[in-house]
C-alpha cells in the first residue's frame, strides 16, 4: 500500500496519540471513555508509523509534500 500521509500529518497524530496514552496513564480518563482513547491512540500511533491512513484511500486524499521534477534537495 501506497504511503499517503505527509510528516506533519504523522507527527501530529504521533503527538496526539503519546498525549492520549499519558492522559489515560494520569488517570484523567477512565472506564469506556478511557478505553475508547486507548484505541484512539493505539490507531494514531500505528498509522503515524506506517505512513497510511485507510480512511483517507476511498477519498483519495494525499498529505504527502511532492517533489518538482529537476529540483534537487
Amino acid at each position: 500500500m501506497k504511503a499517503n500521509m505527509g510528516m506533519i500529518d504523522r507527527g501530529a497524530r504521533l503527538l496526539l496519540s503519546i498525549t492520549f496514552f499519558i492522559l489515560y496513564l494520569g488517570g484523567v480518563f477512565s472506564g469506556v471513555i478511557g478505553v475508547l482513547f486507548l484505541i484512539i491512540a493505539s490507531i494514531f500511533l500505528f498509522t503515524s508509523l506506517w505512513g497510511t491512513c485507510l480512511v483517507y484511500l476511498p477519498f483519495k486524499i494525499d498529505t504527502k509534500e511532492k517533489r518538482k521534477r529537476g529540483v534537487k534537495r
